[in-house]
């Protein structure tokens, strides 16, 4: 792969960074960073609030799928490239 094509591949994984940070601030996942401490010290059997999951998670998944596949194509191509085939 070119060095285009890297740079783009880069910034796309970037800008992907960059959005699932600014949902995480907007929806409050760093409001209270002090309570996973104390969570391994709650009583036996005392419940803990069933954690709402963001509706887009299953295509945040998707996207990192589909990022970790193209990635792993690069490095193929490279060590093809570097074998000589």
């Amino acid at each position: 792969m070119s060095l285009r094509t890297w740079l783009v591949l880069f910034i796309i994984s970037m800008a992907f960074s960059a959005e699932i940070l600014a949902w995480a601030v907007q929806h409050g996942q760093f409001t209270n960073v002090n309570r996973g401490r104390w969570m391994p010290l709650r009583r036996p059997g005392e419940t803990v609030p069933a954690r709402r999951r963001p509706a887009m998670l299953g295509t945040i998944l998707i996207g990192l799928a589909v990022m970790g596949l193209v990635w792993l194509d690069g490095i193929w191509k490279l060590m093809m490239q570097a074998v000589g085939r």
